[in-house]
C-alpha cells in the first residue's frame, strides 16, 4: 500500500513541508516553503494554519509527521547594565520562536484530527540520531541545518533551504522509524 507522507518543519518565519510518496525513491520527495503572513504572532498562526489546511486538501497526505515542540523554552538575558555601585541588573527574555512552536503544533494536530490523517510528533534529537547515527541528535544549530542540506544532497532530494531539507529528513524518519505509520500500514491504527 503506497501513502503519502508529509514532513514538517514548522515555523512561521519559514515552514519546511516534504511530500513522500511511501513507498517509493526518496529521491523524489517534493518540498516546499512558506512564511506565514500577519503582523502578530496569532496572525501568522492562523495563516500557517490555514495554508497548511490548503495544503492537505490539495495533496490528501495519508500520515503527517512533525517536528516535536521542545518542551524547555530556552531564555537569555537582555539589557544588562551596571549600577553606579557595580552591581548588574537585567532581565531573562524567552526564545520567542520557542514560544509559539507549541501553537504550530496544536494547529497541525487538530487538522490531523479532523482530516482522518494519521499524526505523529518527533523530537529534532531522534530523527536527527536516527538518520546521521551517533552524535547526530547533539549537533548545534547550525551544523544541524548544514547536515540536512547535505544529507539530502546525498539522497538526491532537491531542497531549496535548510527547512525543505529538514522537513525530507521528518519524512524520510517516519518511513523508517515510525511505530504508528508501521500500524497504519498493517491496518492495525484507528
Amino acid at each position: 500500500m503506497t501513502m503519502l507522507i508529509l514532513g514538517v518543519d514548522p515555523s512561521v518565519t519559514q515552514c519546511g513541508l516534504a511530500l513522500y510518496r511511501f513507498p517509493g525513491s526518496e529521491r523524489d520527495i517534493e518540498c516546499l516553503s512558506f512564511s506565514a503572513k500577519g503582523d502578530t504572532t496569532e496572525e501568522k498562526c492562523a495563516d500557517f494554519g490555514l495554508r497548511l489546511h490548503d495544503i492537505c486538501l490539495a495533496r490528501r497526505p495519508d500520515f503527517i509527521c512533525l517536528e516535536a515542540a521542545m518542551r524547555l523554552i530556552a531564555g537569555y538575558q537582555k539589557r544588562v547594565k551596571t549600577d553606579l555601585g557595580g552591581k548588574t541588573h537585567g532581565y531573562w527574555t524567552p526564545n520567542a520562536d520557542q514560544m509559539v512552536l507549541p501553537e504550530i503544533q496544536g494547529h497541525v494536530r487538530q487538522l490531523a484530527i479532523d482530516r482522518g490523517i494519521g499524526f505523529e510528533t518527533v523530537a529534532v534529537k531522534t530523527w536527527r540520531a536516527a538518520l546521521y547515527g551517533r552524535g547526530g541528535g547533539s549537533l548545534g544549530k547550525d551544523d544541524a541545518k548544514r547536515r540536512a542540506r547535505d544529507y539530502c544532497r546525498w539522497l538526491g532530494v532537491t531542497a531549496k533551504n535548510h527547512n525543505e531539507a529538514e522537513a525530507a529528513c521528518v519524512a524520510i524518519w517516519a518511513s523508517r522509524c515510525s511505530q504508528n505509520l508501521k500500524l497504519m500500514r498493517a491496518g492495525l491504527a484507528g
